[in-house]
């Protein structure tokens, strides 16, 4: 008994050591200040109910620097804003794996293939499209039993700070139709 005591003593000792140096620890969580919804729908060309198809991660060159990115062909099942003929786009987003290389994006949304979602999209002069807000613009759909489909907040979504007021409040666990009289309504 002694000797586990003196094990859990000396635990404690050297975190409290660790804590008086200033020994870096990791960090825990990422956060982004909250988007409004009109701020989210500012940010956005086209607002859309899209379904991934396929998914492709590739080098590119973005700011001088090489990273990893992840083309994601996604069909446009609803057009909510900016309505176009264009029946399939392409969502852009940092981060993927590339051979045995791998580079995660903290706050990036994550499209799963054949998961049905809501995205505010942002288009850009090549013709590729980003989620405005970054996972702040993704809303992966539920379907409840009784077939309602609920926006829910993006698997990916980091802490927001301004919460109250962000559209992630307004907009997770809303049925669809509800969440359509919204972005309408803040749209003017």
């Amino acid at each position: 008994m002694k000797l586990e005591r003196r094990a859990v003593g000396g635990a404690i000792a050297l975190g409290v050591l660790g804590l008086a140096l200033g020994v870096p620890r990791r960090a825990e969580a990422t956060l982004v200040r909250g988007l409004t919804l009109r701020e989210l729908l500012a940010a956005s060309d086209r607002i859309a109910v899209v379904t991934p198809l396929h998914a492709e991660s590739h080098w590119e060159t973005i700011g001088g620097q090489r990273s990893i990115v992840t083309d994601t062909r996604v069909r446009v099942e609803e057009s909510m804003r900016a309505a176009t003929s264009a029946v399939e786009v392409i969502v852009r987003s940092l981060g993927g794996r590339v051979g045995d290389v791998g580079e995660l994006v903290h706050g990036q949304p994550s499209l799963q293939l054949g998961q049905a979602s809501v995205v505010f999209l942002k288009e850009t002069a090549r013709g590729l499209h980003w989620t405005a807000g970054m996972a702040q613009g993704h809303y992966p759909l539920l379907q409840r039993a009784d077939g309602a489909k609920l926006l829910t907040a993006s698997r990916s979504l980091p802490t927001i700070s301004r919460w109250q007021g962000s559209a992630v409040q307004t907009l997770r666990d809303k049925e669809l139709g509800e969440a359509r009289r919204l972005i309408g309504s803040s749209s003017r």
